[in-house]
């Protein structure tokens, strides 16, 4: 059995539908998608934690260390302006009242690329709830077009897997 620590996470889940047999991780995938949870192992434990809980550490261009065979100790790359998504849809339950199906979309001002994607996720929210699902959602399109690679020495051990960064320069 895996042990797992949920101290770190918060929010209200108005209902959940599972409509076929599924596992339990299969369930809990729309749900970590929906309320933007993160799981991250530590030392032989699951920490399942919302986005934004997590701490923000610097990282300083003296901390860059030469991996072997790498050309720089920084490579900064950045998806094409043709893959980027221009808007997102959900469609869920309304959580209260009649609970209907709807849908919510959000689109960049100005944005003209014509890559739409939706997702339809057996999750009941008030209409609150999903237009702020969808608009975390673009948010999150943009900011991971980008991708850093980078290597730190032994004494950034507080830097791990799951943890936010932010690159610095003096």
């Amino acid at each position: 059995v895996m042990e797992y620590d949920v101290s770190q996470l918060h929010g209200v889940v108005r209902g959940y539908s599972v409509a076929d047999l599924e596992s339990a991780r299969a369930s809990l995938q729309n749900l970590m998608i929906v309320y933007g949870v993160d799981v991250i192992e530590r030392e032989g434990q699951l920490v399942l934690r919302n986005r934004d809980a997590a701490s923000i550490i610097k990282i300083d261009e003296s901390d860059y260390v030469l991996q072997e065979g790498a050309d720089a100790v920084l490579e900064l790359t950045r998806a094409p302006d043709a893959e980027l998504v221009g808007a997102v849809g959900l469609g869920y339950c309304v959580g209260e009242g009649e609970f209907e199906s709807h849908v919510v979309s959000a689109r960049f001002p100005a944005d003209n690329s014509p890559l739409s994607t939706q997702n339809d996720l057996p999750v009941y929210l008030t209409n609150g709830e999903a237009l702020s699902v969808v608009e975390r959602w673009l948010a999150e399109s943009r900011v991971s077009r980008d991708s850093v690679t980078l290597a730190l020495p032994p004494s950034r051990l507080d830097v791990k897997a799951g943890k936010w960064i932010t690159l610095t320069s003096k």
